[in-house]
């Protein structure tokens, strides 16, 4: 059975930036015939005792170091090729199995063979002069590097002709791109992953349907159910001010200087953050943006951000009792020790906050309102023109929604505190089991709670759908009052920059 629908845009990408990436034909050749299978053909289809059709292939693609039989239109399209050259690759296989050496070209000079090396280790170099840049979410296992998304090969090939001399031979566009190719690169683009098993579900037959789909209903029912908590939070927060129902994402990272000015493509440039509160119920967004170097995007600095956020609604008229926050659950920034302990520290030094609560949205299933917020500052620093220190973009941002201002808040390197440290005193980690005996495991936990009246418990569910919290308790870990406790700074000044970067 072929199985063509576990291979989604991504896989095919990486399985295409394989096969191009191969230095020369022959090894590309050997690619093909290692993933085409030919056998005698089993079964006749025609009356006529000479059948034009004596052997039958079978295409492959790999996926996870497992071969998958796929058709024949996706493996060609996969790996960008023509059926001619497939062809071609396996008329050069042996009967012993060994592939025949290319032999079009005759022998080339040793001048020739200068010139063509020199070309590209031009092109090699030249690529090289672009730095890399920081993708938002990138997996550990990923080696790919990323360039900045404002550029593409074209644009970089060209801007490789404008510097060659009026003599230099110009190498063509397609060695340009196989150079770029067998560097691992690639341009950092703001995407939305697809959930690849609600994905897989719905391109598989229905046997495939049949051996996922308690796991594929489960995704389903924890999407719906954070969303009907969500919407449920929401209008409680429209009927009683007291209640705030808020949703913190970080924006992709904004690089500055910005200008379509070529030669910045070759400059390293400083990297700013943007951290939103949206306010889910007023619609108020509080935007906090500080620059590499104030500090970086760990969980401290979102902590940090939270906790600001937590304090102005803490200290406003209306008195806020309650809140409900809503994030993805991105385990580096949001679901982690380090948040759950900001969240207890909030709680037990607020005025009038007595309860907290932190929702994790299914996995590529978010709901963030604070993305509206993300797309329209987008889109302002994209016609603002020149740019080219952080003091510009506060304007820019609080002005990127005309009806209701984005509030800005610049941020320092003392502005940060070291939750962190706090975490690791409080032993928040060494408690492996709740209450009752189970098992903790962080990145299992879809719901937190923290209330006043018991300061040092944790409450979590691993489920949208558990009806009671379980207790994660610290009262025999430690003796720290954290009303009374003074919180650390998580910077004693700013940050260096590399020295690349300096220099540039």
């Amino acid at each position: 059975m072929r199985e063509c629908f576990l291979f989604n845009e991504e896989h095919r990408i990486e399985i295409f930036s394989t096969f191009t990436s191969l230095d020369n034909l022959t090894r590309q050749r050997e690619f093909i015939a290692r993933y085409v299978e030919i056998s005698e053909t089993a079964t006749k289809t025609t009356k006529k005792e000479q059948s034009r059709r004596q052997k039958t292939r079978r295409y492959y693609l790999t996926l996870n170091h497992k071969k998958y039989l796929v058709c024949k239109t996706l493996f060609l399209h996969t790996l960008g090729i023509a059926e001619k050259t497939m062809r071609t690759a396996l008329t050069k296989l042996t009967s012993d199995g060994i592939l025949q050496e290319e032999k079009r070209g005759g022998r080339q000079s040793a001048k020739v063979i200068e010139r063509d090396r020199n070309i590209r280790a031009a092109i090699f170099n030249h690529i090289q002069r672009f730095p890399k840049v920081e993708a938002h979410y990138v997996r550990a296992s990923s080696s790919k590097e990323y360039l900045h998304p404002e550029l593409t090969v074209s644009k970089m090939y060209n801007m490789f002709l404008e510097e060659l001399g009026l003599n230099d031979e110009k190498p063509s566009i397609d060695l340009y791109r196989k150079v770029f190719r067998s560097l691992n690169l690639s341009f950092h683009r703001a995407k939305k992953d697809q959930c690849s098993l609600c994905l897989s579900y719905r391109q598989g037959d229905e046997a495939f349907q049949e051996t996922i789909k308690d796991k594929y209903k489960k995704n389903i029912a924890e999407k719906t159910k954070v969303r009907e908590i969500k919407k449920e939070v929401k209008d409680k927060a429209l009927a009683n001010n007291k209640i705030v129902c808020a949703s913190f994402d970080l924006q992709q990272v904004i690089y500055l200087p910005q200008s379509k000015e070529n030669a910045l493509f070759y400059k390293r440039r400083l990297v700013n953050y943007n951290f939103t509160f949206y306010d889910i119920a007023s619609k108020e967004c509080n935007c906090f943006i500080w620059s590499e170097l104030c500090s970086g995007r760990g969980a401290s600095e979102i902590s940090s951000c939270v906790y600001k956020a937590l304090q102005e609604y803490d200290s406003k008229e209306c008195a806020t009792k309650s809140v409900a926050l809503f994030s993805d659950g991105c385990s580096g920034q949001n679901k982690n020790s380090i948040i759950a302990t900001m969240l207890l520290y909030a709680v037990a030094n607020s005025s009038n906050i007595e309860e907290i609560s932190l929702y994790f949205f299914e996995s590529f299933h978010g709901q963030n309102e604070g993305d509206s917020a993300h797309s329209a500052i987008s889109t302002a620093l994209s016609r603002a023109g020149d740019l080219f220190i952080p003091s510009q973009l506060y304007p820019i941002i609080h002005l990127a929604r005309h009806k209701q201002p984005y509030l800005v808040h610049p941020l320092q390197y003392n502005d940060f505190l070291n939750f962190k440290k706090l975490s690791k005193e409080l032993r928040v980690l060494s408690v492996r089991t709740s209450e009752t005996g189970e098992s903790i495991k962080w990145h299992d936990i879809m719901e937190m709670k923290v209330n006043k009246n018991e300061p040092l418990t944790i409450f979590y569910k691993t489920s949208h759908l558990h009806g009671s919290y379980k207790k994660l308790k610290l009262k025999r870990q430690t003796k720290i009052d954290l009303k009374n406790y003074t919180i650390k700074k998580l910077n004693t000044e700013p940050k260096k920059i590399t020295k690349e970067k300096y220099s540039d």
